[in-house]
């Protein structure tokens, strides 16, 4: 039981530093287009 309950936390930490790269690889990804 305490690994599923650490998967999900650890997929809760993983969705939310995936979601903090997204915004900075669309900001990446916008200057690179007007560049």
């Amino acid at each position: 039981m305490a690994r599923v309950k650490r998967a999900v936390h650890a997929r809760k930490k993983h969705k939310a530093i995936l979601e903090k790269a997204k915004g900075y690889y669309g900001d990446r990804s916008r200057t690179f287009s007007l560049g």
